[in-house]
Parts: structure tokens; C-alpha cells; sequence
């Protein structure tokens, strides 16, 4: 047990359970067309981003496995206004129709070259980052954040969605019960 004047604590004897993890849910891919910007720019807003990823998984001996993963993220954002509809973070899953996940950056950026005013991207975003996309509601449930939200430039817009607009009254029984908790 713990003494006063030790320096450390011994806690052999107390049971401390972890409570479960539970795993992430991430949001379901998006799919987006994106227009190629006029001249002098002539690209597409977006950047690819290369990143080593560690996986955890029970497969391998370690647990743990290094990926290459490559993002496409927007690019400069004009006047708080995100044309492509990318959000950072997210993970480039297919071009064009087209699986990226084991092509090389060089191999993407040339499905990219070859679109002629469009081009079409399945992303999905990754854990760390797929609070960005979205929210929940007053009640709990998930709210699904529709393209503009996001290319609006901002996600507070996405605020009204959270209140569920078929609420009623609370009765009288649900009152009382609330006030006894009090």
C-alpha cells in the first residue's frame, strides 16, 4: 500500500481495470469532382502530401505496420472559400475512379495530368482528424455534413443541423423526473 513518507506509491494491491476502447468510427468516403482553376494557374487547388503511417494490427509479430499514405489536401484558400471541398487530413483512396492506395505519388500525379476541366476524388479522412467532418447533434445523433459546409470555408454554418427540428414539449412526468435528479 501507499505510506505517507515513501517516495513512491505501490498500488499491487488495488485492482484498476481499464474501461474498453472503443475504435473510431470513421466517416463514410467522399467523393468529389473538382473543377481545374483558370489560366494562369491551371491546376486543380490541391495539393498530395506523402506521410508514413503506423498501423496497429494483430497480423504481424510487432503489431504495428509502416504504410505510405498520400493525402490530398487543399490548396490556398481564397477569400475563406475551399473550392475543391477537401478538408486537411484527408486520405486519397481513387482518381478518376481509379484505387491510389498502392500507386506511387509520381503514378497519382499523372492520373491527375491526364484529367482535362475535372477531376474526380474518393478521400476518406483519417482518425486523428475526422472530427473536422463531422458533428453530432443535441440528442446524440451524427449529423452527415453536406458539401457546402465544407466548401463554404467554414463548419460553423453546420450548427443549425444539430438541433433535431421534430423535438416536442417535454411532458409533465419527464419534468418531475429531471427535478428529482437535481
Amino acid at each position: 500500500g501507499f505510506h505517507r513518507w515513501s517516495r513512491t506509491a505501490n498500488f499491487d494491491d488495488y485492482n484498476l481495470p481499464l474501461p474498453p476502447v472503443i475504435p473510431l468510427v470513421l466517416p463514410k468516403p467522399r467523393t468529389l469532382t473538382i473543377q481545374r482553376q483558370k489560366a494562369p494557374r491551371n491546376d486543380f487547388g490541391f495539393s498530395l502530401r506523402r506521410a508514413m503511417v503506423l498501423e496497429r494490427s494483430d497480423s504481424n509479430n510487432s503489431g504495428v505496420n509502416m504504410r505510405a499514405v498520400v493525402f490530398a489536401e487543399p490548396g490556398t484558400i481564397v477569400q475563406h472559400n475551399n473550392e475543391t471541398g477537401l478538408l486537411p487530413g484527408d486520405k486519397l483512396l481513387e482518381v478518376n475512379g481509379i484505387r491510389v492506395e498502392e500507386k506511387t505519388r509520381e503514378e497519382i500525379i499523372d492520373l491527375i495530368k491526364r484529367s482535362k476541366d475535372s477531376v474526380t476524388v474518393k478521400v476518406q479522412p483519417v482518425a486523428e482528424l475526422s472530427e473536422l467532418s463531422r458533428r453530432s447533434g443535441c440528442d446524440g445523433r451524427e449529423i452527415i455534413l453536406d458539401d457546402a459546409n465544407i466548401r463554404s470555408g467554414t463548419l460553423r454554418r453546420s450548427g443549425s443541423q444539430r438541433f433535431n427540428k421534430t423535438t416536442t414539449a417535454k411532458s409533465e412526468e419527464q419534468v418531475t423526473s429531471e427535478k428529482q435528479w437535481l
